[in-house]
């Protein structure tokens, strides 16, 4: 029997197993819509997985999961599901194996059912990084009608490897099931996360299993040599746990939310021990301490976090001999870094090639980069630690693991503030973090490998700051335009635009704005991370005037009024995630045209939500033939629980109501 491998690893995503593929109906491909769900545009038909540590006599115990699934299409906005991706595990003395079969679409053609088979062009694997590969399918001939079906195995000599599995989706579920077969010599946890809880059973039962052994004699001095074989029986107890759910609705995932998997329904397992015959137990449950100590003893993290004998030189060049305060430091190493090593779009908190191979090549993963920024400022005398966290592709784990991580960044702790590093974009400067790291708590590691929990919410407001002076005629309106964005949004607008040129950027304002043209356009600061972006423009605007006899009607606010109310369900269960705090200032100056006076505009408003989560304000006056408005709209916190979404929605409606309202002016 091989040794068995207990490492505890990422668990890998999948989605079901069996329930008799193959046997579509004529019935299930004329179905036009869900019959619960008619805006549904596709609908799992039921998806069950099956997780069974066993016995082979080649390997010893082995963890093995099936996985099927029956999904059918009703619209073309469905047909992303018939891709599938599974991950798996390369990354250490065995790779997990992954086999994708019955994999397959069905649909109606001339009354008859039609079987079309997933080809090899369908399906490919794909590296994430040194530790995991993606394995993707994309099912043929999908149109809408169609059912398609897949199984997929894994094969796994890790045997804490239980994948996490999701009951629910953002599509409707006719039945879920995931079931675990766990022989007596293991103990695990289960958690479940989401709004609603699959019925649970378990059942005890008795394995027999025979073993045997081979073995050659040596013969005499005239015999021959024979083969015999011996057998013994390993009788254990093995426990089955079923985890069920029905008819699930969609998780319908509204603005502001941040990855939905976090609130799914599922279930997710954790290896707690180990007891074989004649051994002590061994617990596995472990504190975030105990992960951070395991992550800082892997010689992919802390061993490569210490090395220090490749970048002195350049060090030395960029500081040495200067009179430096603190911040200085920091911004010159963390300038440098972003411009000396380029990130390959590879996470992970452990090293790809290693920080001095990354550091000499100008090629590295996250961690390499953010471990070489983090030891570089070390060096130079400042308290800097690397800290983990979770990318808000991934959902949150629920139990101190390891694998609850995928990201590494740097935070320096200046006073009791901690300043937040990422040099894997050069567009980033200091406590400005990509969006994919905006996922609120992380875990700072200190040199002793030690740690602490960490807010990685930003606490700055991202402004955007507006000023219109303009004027008015029976066609158009017509002026100037002076906006302000920083922060995260600087760093937003930067990542979006700076890769296309000037032409192509006002280009597609106009196409996507009708009755809407620029000149005399100038911008700021395009490419310095460091300070506020600014935009100067002209503008004509056709489509914001409304003409009804003889009366002149437009908003105010124009195009930068919110057009709708983002928050429409009734009610919602998952939290509201802004990003960051926001505060949005408008200055407006109109100038009325001649023959006009005003015979209506928007009364003040000034409002606010409870805790001051939100509030907005917004004033009007008249001088002359002037009107000029001032208007602030703020978010104060990053993430809102969803015990304030009625507050919310009814806020927002209150400030769209008052944004669309219109100034109307009529001839004297």
């Amino acid at each position: 029997m091989k040794k068995l491998i207990l490492t505890l690893l990422f668990p890998v995503l999948v989605l079901a197993q069996d329930y008799d593929l193959g046997k579509v109906t004529i019935a299930e491909l004329n179905q036009k819509q869900h019959p619960t769900d008619t805006s549904a545009v596709a609908a799992i038909l039921f998806n069950k997985g099956k997780s069974c540590i066993e016995y082979t006599q080649s390997d010893g115990f082995v963890l093995i999961t099936e996985v099927v699934a029956k999904i059918k299409i009703y619209k073309k906005s469905g047909f992303d599901w018939a891709n599938k991706q599974v991950s798996y595990y390369v990354g250490s003395q065995e790779d997990e194996s992954l086999i994708f079969s019955k994999a397959a679409t069905y649909n109606l053609v001339n009354g008859k059912i039609e079987k079309t088979k997933l080809n090899s062009d369908g399906e490919f694997d794909e590296k994430y990084n040194k530790y995991w590969k993606f394995k993707k399918i994309t099912l043929p001939n999908v149109k809408e009608g169609s059912i398609i079906e897949y199984k997929y195995t894994i094969k796994s000599v890790y045997l804490s490897n239980i994948p996490d599995w999701q009951f629910q989706q953002v599509i409707p579920v006719d039945y879920s099931e995931f079931v675990t077969k766990i022989p007596e010599y293991w103990t695990f946890k289960y958690y479940t996360r989401g709004f609603i809880q699959p019925v649970f059973k378990t059942d005890v039962k008795a394995i027999n299993i025979e073993l045997k052994d081979k073995f050659r004699t040596i013969p005499g001095v005239s015999g021959a040599s024979s083969t015999n074989y011996s057998t013994q029986n390993m009788e254990y107890s093995e426990t089955t746990n079923k985890f069920t759910l029905k008819n699930l609705p969609a998780l319908v995932e509204e603005s502001y939310s941040n990855n939905i998997v976090n609130y799914l329904s599922g279930v997710q397992h954790e290896l707690a021990s180990t007891q074989f015959k004649n051994q002590a137990t061994k617990m596995f449950s472990q504190s975030w301490e105990d992960v951070v100590e395991k992550i800082y003893k892997n010689s992919d993290f802390g061993l490569e976090l210490n090395k220090e004998s490749y970048f002195e030189e350049d060090l030395n060049k960029l500081i040495k001999g200067q009179i430096l305060s603190e911040n200085e430091k920091i911004i010159k190493i963390f300038d440098f870094v972003k411009n000396k090593v380029k990130w390959n779009n590879l996470s992970g908190i452990y090293t790809d090639v290693g920080v001095k191979k990354a550091y000499l090549e100008g090629v590295g993963n996250v961690a390499d980069i953010n471990l070489i920024l983090t030891k570089m400022l070390r060096n130079s005398g400042i308290k800097a630690n690397p800290v983990l966290l979770t990318t808000r592709s991934r959902a949150i784990n629920l139990y101190p693991s390891s694998d609850a991580f995928n990201y590494v960044i740097c935070g320096v702790e200046i006073g009791d503030k901690i300043v937040f590093l990422d040099a894997t974009d050069k567009l980033l400067k200091p406590d400005v973090l990509p969006t994919r790291a905006l996922n609120y708590i992380g875990r700072l590691v200190r040199e002793n490998g030690t740690s602490t929990e960490v807010d990685l919410s930003p606490k700055v407001h991202s402004k955007k700051s507006v000023m219109i002076f303009a004027s008015v005629d029976n066609q158009s309106i017509k002026g100037n335009i002076k906006e302000t964005l920083t922060e995260n949004r600087a760093y937003n607008f930067r990542e979006k635009n700076n890769a296309i040129s000037e032409e192509s950027y006002l280009e597609n304002i106009e196409k996507n704005m009708s009755g809407f043209e620029i000149s005399e356009y100038k911008i700021e600061n395009k490419k310095d991370e460091k300070e506020s972006l600014k935009e100067d423009y002209n503008f004509t605007s056709t489509n914001e005037i409304e003409v009804i006899n003889d009366k002149l009607f437009f908003k105010p606010l124009l195009f930068f009024a919110i057009d709708e109310n983002p928050f429409k369900q009734d009610k919602r269960d998952y939290p509201i995630d802004f990003k960051y705090p926001t505060h949005d200032s408008y200055t407006l100056t109109y100038n009325l045209p001649q023959g006009y006076v005003v015979e209506s505009m928007p009364e003040k408003m000034n409002i606010a939500t409870e805790d001051n989560l939100s509030s907005f304000s917004f004033l009007i006056g008249q001088t002359g033939n002037k009107i000029q408005i001032v208007s602030n709209f703020y978010i104060n916190s990053a993430m809102v629980p969803s015990d304030y979404y009625d507050t919310l929605k009814v806020f927002y409606n209150q400030v769209y109501l008052k944004m669309n309202e219109k100034i109307v002016l009529k001839k004297q």
